[in-house]
């Protein structure tokens, strides 16, 4: 299994609800960028953790590899019509942590290269980065102790043994 990191600040609520992750290939200009590429290295059985507006939401498992796929519908319009695909499963919280809480322990435990968080601790900018098992399971970890039940917490802890 490999960990990956999204922001969908933009996207989120269209992306979950339609079950995927979707990036374009090429920008307007023609060239691609790293995090769209990064795309092609999910496979099915990936752990995906999601962030919106600094605060980790979800934690998602991919149900395909990456695929090529057309731009889906609605508040994708920014990107060219050619893309990549993945079609996910999701799990959200009811309270996710704020990244910016955690930051000095996720740059430590972030990979070494494409990573979601740049030197001074800000998200990077882009959409797909990498991410690894340390780094998950403290998020899941540090998630499961702001649920509000302990029904709502065991479901958290539940994604540790996926």
């Amino acid at each position: 299994m490999d960990y990956f990191f999204v922001f969908q600040n933009r996207t989120f609520y269209e992306e979950k609800k339609g079950g995927f992750l979707w990036a374009p290939k090429y920008g307007k200009d023609g060239g691609t960028k790293s995090h769209w590429a990064m795309m092609k290295n999910v496979h099915k059985g990936d752990a995906i953790i999601h962030s919106v507006k600094k605060e980790i939401v979800a934690i998602s498992f991919a149900l395909s590899d990456c695929y090529s796929s057309p731009r889906p519908e609605g508040g994708f319009t920014d990107w060219e019509r050619d893309g990549w695909r993945v079609d996910v499963e999701y799990h959200t919280f009811r309270r996710g942590i704020i990244t910016s809480d955690y930051m000095e322990t996720l740059m430590k435990l972030q990979p070494g290269v494409y990573a979601p968080f740049n030197s001074i601790g800000r998200g990077n900018t882009g959409y797909l980065f990498k991410a690894n098992k340390a780094m998950y399971e403290f998020i899941v970890e540090k998630t499961s102790l702001l649920q509000r039940t302990s029904l709502e917490k065991d479901k958290v802890l539940e994604l540790l043994i996926r």
